[in-house]
């Protein structure tokens, strides 16, 4: 029992970690001179919750066209809403295993903040990769006309998140849409397959029972 709790205790421990980690870019939007007074430091309380593991993944991209749109285009304010949109978004490790990202082609929408991928918790499978792609994408951002994220990462090699959309909603992990794809086609063929095979049989019964039918009248409905 102690070990257990030990063990829990350490899981418990790393994750507050992690969460201070990806509170990094919250110090960068208060400080941001621009915008109206106490507007910097209003929107960057409310950034905190847009990192915390319930948190829709395409919040975070809002929040940084937020900053840019209310506090100015300034160097200061262009690397909080970076720094925001690549931002390492929290997750529960007792509840999911890998990190949502958001699938939105149209987020974030100021070009500033296009192309930029972001930090992934390195307890996840591929994610010493996509956290180079993110330090490379800040300073480099990749062509992301049309693309969402998600997008982004997944042709990029990292596909071990799952998408969400804008409105809440979450697909299968990318790693899973590929096969469920090949799933679906099998199925369109077998379905083909057996609607045949079905077809004949309903004749095949039809013509038997109208048989029946006409050797014993009276005896169907």
């Amino acid at each position: 029992m102690l070990s257990r709790q030990a063990a829990l205790a350490v899981l418990i421990a790393v994750a507050h970690a992690r969460f201070n980690q990806e509170q990094v870019p919250i110090g960068a939007i208060s400080a941001v001179n621009g915008g109206a007074p106490g507007a910097a430091a209003t929107i960057a309380g409310a950034a905190i919750s847009d990192l915390l593991a319930g948190a829709n993944a395409c919040d975070k991209l809002k929040r940084g066209d937020q900053i840019l749109a209310e506090l100015g285009t300034g160097a200061d304010a262009v690397a909080a809403a970076i720094g925001m949109v690549a931002a390492e978004k929290n997750f529960n490790p007792f509840v999911q295993d890998i990190p949502t990202i958001c699938s939105d082609p149209s987020l974030p929408a100021n070009a500033l903040l296009r192309g930029i991928t972001p930090l992934i918790d390195p307890n996840v499978g591929g994610s010493a990769a996509a956290n180079a792609l993110s330090a490379q994408t800040k300073a480099n951002p990749l062509n992301a006309d049309g693309k969402s994220v998600a997008d982004l990462l997944t042709e990029n090699g990292f596909s071990n998140f799952t998408a969400q959309n804008s409105a809440g909603g979450a697909t299968q992990p990318a790693t899973g849409n590929a096969g469920n794809g090949n799933n679906n086609n099998g199925n369109t063929g077998n379905a083909g397959g057996n609607n045949n095979a079905n077809t004949g049989n309903n004749n095949a019964g039809n013509g038997a029972a109208a048989t029946q039918c006409n050797a014993a009248p009276g005896k169907y409905i």
